[in-house]
């Protein structure tokens, strides 16, 4: 069996080795690193929620950010509040809104080609 599934098996074992040299190096950063690195991440997932749902849907948007979170930092989620984390979101959709006001090209990029062509 070994043999006739051994690049499946190599796969998942260069899967994991990834997964744990990304995971090694994030706990190798200093814990300002670490919340800058997630808050860059927040950025990024609150502008793909954005592109993705539009206006006037925050409820389902910080759920779909919330299950981002969880899956791209599982540990980090166990020991960050929900309320923390939707505060760190606000920080993010601040900076979004910032960076969308002073910057129309990433704005065109983040709305929907039928959103800017109305």
């Amino acid at each position: 069996m070994i043999v006739e599934h051994w690049q499946t098996i190599l796969f998942f074992v260069g899967l994991f080795a990834v997964a744990c040299i990304g995971v090694y190096a994030f706990m190798r950063l200093s814990p300002e690193q670490q919340k800058a690195k997630i808050r860059e991440w927040l950025l990024w997932a609150v502008i793909k929620a954005e592109r993705e749902y539009g206006g006037g849907t925050g409820k389902l948007k910080l759920a779909f950010v919330y299950d981002l979170f969880l899956k791209q930092f599982p540990t980090i989620s166990r020991l960050l509040s929900f309320e923390k984390f939707s505060e760190l979101v606000n920080q993010a959709l601040e900076r979004m809104r910032l960076i969308l006001e002073t910057n129309p090209k990433i704005l065109s990029i983040v709305l929907k080609k039928e959103d800017y062509n109305e």
